[in-house]
């Protein structure tokens, strides 16, 4: 199955609430309050790219940990969180801007509509 059907399967689990949406693990100092947060559209877009970012380096490492051992398991994680930051800031959102959309989209299911939507044009789909 080639990475763009993988990622596509995922959106779709994702919305149906399949698949527990990549949160980068950085704890948040004061919970958003998600009623009063209206995510911008370039928010979302910034997101969706960030979470096809974040879903790559999932799949990669754990393809990783298949062959190289469990030896090496908390160095890779520690490798792998640290490039899912850095994919977020690529984006131009802080971490916790990052998870506060993540939530936002497992409890509203019109954002996560329209984060789907965006993964799926942003992956030529």
């Amino acid at each position: 199955m080639s990475f763009h059907l993988k990622l596509s399967a995922v959106c779709v689990a994702m919305t149906a609430g399949w698949f527990a949406l990549p949160a980068v693990a950085e704890p948040m100092t004061n919970p958003p309050m998600l009623h009063f947060v209206q995510a911008q559209q370039g928010e979302l877009e910034a997101f969706a790219a960030a979470y096809i970012k974040i879903v790559t380096i999932q799949q990669t490492m754990q393809q990783d940990l298949e062959t190289s051992g469990v030896d090496d398991a908390s160095g890779m994680q520690a490798e792998a969180q640290a490039a899912m930051v850095a994919a977020v800031e690529a984006e131009g959102l802080t971490v916790e801007q990052y998870n506060t959309i993540a939530h936002l989209m497992q409890t509203d299911e019109q954002v996560a509509a329209q984060i789907q939507g965006l993964i799926q044009e942003q992956l030529g789909g």
